[in-house]
């Protein structure tokens, strides 16, 4: 598994987390999107037990990716997008 954490010029660290699938469409813009921000993430597979209970025990019940972690805040795919486009202002917000 891959962790990489981001860090803007001397501010704290953000933890980016993208639970993904393999045939997920939208997970693959969300990544693209943060590669062209330069934003580095961690992606965990959401089909395995341990992103299912890291989900759990975050109260996040579904099976539709993606599904965003910046720190200790969550967003579904619902929240994540607009149609087929990232909503950039909001994730970017959380991260800075």
């Amino acid at each position: 598994m891959l962790v990489l954490i981001t860090e803007k010029s001397g501010e704290s660290l953000s933890k980016v987390i993208i639970y993904t699938t393999d045939v997920c469409p939208k997970c693959k813009i969300l990544k693209g999107f943060f590669q062209s921000q330069s934003v580095a993430y961690e992606e965990m597979d959401m089909s395995t037990p341990e992103a299912l209970t890291e989900l759990a025990v975050n109260n996040i019940f579904t099976n539709v990716a993606p599904v965003l972690q910046i720190d200790d805040k969550f967003l579904t795919y619902k929240e994540i997008f607009d149609g087929t486009a990232v909503k950039e202002d909001q994730i970017m917000t959380l991260i800075a």
